[in-house]
């Protein structure tokens, strides 16, 4: 087997290889997934980037099957197999595909929680096509041990990294974040536990021209063959709503009503939200407004929750008409998972980035059946967390959204003749009269509500950047000093006209985003100039917007100094409230 990998195959070797592993399948392969496995047959290491539903997972499964064919074909047969090792993010993950080769009758195993002596006897006998793991178990004490094994080193054909764009996503430190799963970013290291002529390959739903150049870079990938697809989805209308509140029982009322009225009639529906925290919230809300009796039909899914449960929510939303209806999850639930009868989901607060709009988005229209994507944007969603120009440039409305998805995945000469208007996105359907999905409908009407109160933004600086905000004002204080810090008869606070204590509530309240008019009300500015000035500080540190549109009156005269002292007032329950709804704890 381990000589087969080595030597050059025929083109009708390798076709016969195919249709071999395609009858042990029972499926036809597609022509992306024939293209991947020649070029892995090959020996090519692979970057696949293929849309959600797209059959990625048919690579692996089909690959020790190809190469266990070669071997026979060359070599007369052979009883150990040729085995995979697959990279996956979640244990629920793992679960699902060992079912799902249980199905096609490909013995599998997962290796992600250390090797039992039944586990290292069957690897020892070669007894399995496929070797599940995470990526902390390849790098830890099970990853060491599994590599000391003579047959699985002979007889490796392939190092799969299923959903490979948390390579880049979580496994490098960004600034003052550091990594989510820093294995990630080593599994570069695993090469050199190989043999040379084993394939690397690399497979996720969502990977712009940076992602692949990260991760392939990260991963050591060698004069690779990319195969891609768009991941555009024709059948999903993409729609950004923006509400003025982060009052969840108000913009979520009227599922919670659908919910308690009709149970499990009630249409299906996920919800993504950008942290375990809003998760928690938002689940208990529905608890809250729900009768106990329908408790069943909604849940929560996030990386913390019981593995059981897990599996619970997988099982249900594997079957058309599951029992979950409503599932308030992270982005941890749905990577590589098939879910059924599912054509709406909303995304509660903006994703950082679009290629984690693509993968939440990407769940539900699976059989090809027009759904709706809804991101809904709040005050405070985006805290702590920075947004691509890309994902900017999707929220922001003046073009066609699916327009920038193609733009960013690099398939602009996509076809979408045969998409309408109306399916297209908000941007587009906006300029016909076309009826619009319920829960877009149901969404609008919510966020039109005129008893729901604005409220104010979140966005938490950097360690660095509140360093620089403090020491920028402090110099700015200073220079208003007139060099006499020491002054006989008064303080620097008196003399500058700024007291520390203003500019140190300053940089401790910066999470706030204040509009302009809030500002100078809040703090005790002694006149317009230098409450400009501080202003103009504030906005080039923390790379906020200057803008002061929505001014008070007293603040557009050079002669508004006694106006401006009038307009000062105690804005500490919109301070408290805004900072009560901090998002900031990510998933």
């Amino acid at each position: 087997m381990a000589t087969a990998r080595v030597r050059c195959f025929t083109d009708s070797d390798i076709q016969a290889a195919l249709d071999h592993a395609s009858t042990l399948l029972g499926f036809s392969f597609r022509s992306q997934q024939v293209q991947a496995l020649t070029s892995f047959l090959k020996g090519h290491d692979l970057f696949l980037s293929l849309p959600t539903g797209f059959g990625k997972s048919v690579i692996f499964q089909a690959a020790p099957l190809c190469v266990d064919f070669l071997s026979d074909q060359q070599d007369g047969h052979n009883s150990e197999r040729a085995v995979a090792i697959v990279v996956m993010p979640l244990k629920s993950l793992i679960a699902d595909q060992l079912s799902r080769a249980r199905e096609l009758k490909i013995n599998a195993a997962d290796v992600s929680g250390g090797l039992t002596d039944e586990l290292r006897e069957g690897i020892t006998s070669g007894n399995y096509s496929i070797l599940f793991a995470s990526p902390e178990s390849l790098l830890g004490e099970a990853g060491r041990e599994l590599f000391l094994i003579t047959t699985l080193t002979d007889h490796l054909c392939g190092f799969f990294i299923d959903e490979s764009h948390c390579v880049s996503k979580w496994g490098n430190s960004s600034g003052d974040t550091k990594a989510f799963r820093s294995a990630y970013g080593q599994l570069g290291e695993i090469r050199s536990k190989m043999k040379s002529h084993v394939p690397t390959i690399a497979l996720t739903a969502t990977a712009t021209t940076e992602v692949r150049n990260l991760v392939s870079h990260s991963l050591g990938l060698r004069n690779f063959v990319a195969v891609s697809e768009s991941p555009e989805r024709k059948n999903i209308k993409h729609v950004v709503l923006r509400s003025r509140t982060r009052d969840f029982d108000a913009i979520f009322k009227w599922l919670m009503n659908e919910l308690r009225d009709k149970g499990r009639d009630c249409q299906r529906i996920i919800i993504y939200c950008q942290s375990r925290k809003v998760v928690s919230e938002l689940y208990s809300s529905f608890l809250a407004n729900i009768p106990g009796t329908h408790h069943q039909f909604v849940n929560m899914y996030h990386t913390n929750t019981e593995s059981d449960v897990q599996d619970d929510i997988i099982q249900s939303f594997a079957e058309e008409d599951g029992t979950i209806r409503v599932l308030i999850a992270t982005i941890a639930y749905g990577m590589g998972v098939d879910c059924r009868g599912v054509y709406n989901t909303i995304i509660c607060g903006h994703p950082t980035d679009i290629d984690d709009y693509v993968q939440m988005s990407g769940r539900i229209g699976r059989d090809g059946k027009p759904s709706v994507a809804v991101t809904v944007q709040y005050p405070g969603d985006s805290c702590g967390r920075p947004t691509t120009q890309s994902m900017k440039a999707f929220l922001q409305g003046d073009r066609c959204r699916r327009g920038v998805i193609r733009e960013v995945f690099d398939c602009k000469s996509a076809d979408t003749s045969s998409i309408s208007a109306q399916f297209c996105c908000d941007v587009c359907s906006s300029e016909h009269a076309c009826k619009e999905f319920d829960v877009e409908k149901q969404l609008r009407d919510a966020l039109r509500e005129k008893d729901i109160r604005e409220e104010l933004p979140i966005n938490v600086p950097s360690a660095n950047q509140m360093t620089k905000l403090e020491n920028a004002l402090e110099e700015y204080r200073l220079s208003l000093l007139n060099h006499d810090p020491d002054h006989i008869y008064c303080g620097g606070d008196i003399t500058s006209g700024l007291p520390r204590s203003v500019l140190e509530k300053i940089v401790r309240e910066s999470i706030v985003e204040y509009p302009f008019h809030s500002f100078v009300k809040r703090y005790a500015f002694p006149n317009k100039d230098i409450a400009d000035e501080v202003w103009s500080i504030l906005c080039t540190v923390l790379q906020r917007s200057p803008s002061k549109t929505e001014t008070v009156a007293a603040c557009d005269s050079d002669n508004s100094d006694s106006e401006y002292e009038s307009s000062i007032v105690d804005d500490e329950d919109e301070y408290q409230e805004a900072v009560l709804y901090s998002d900031s704890d990510n998933d």
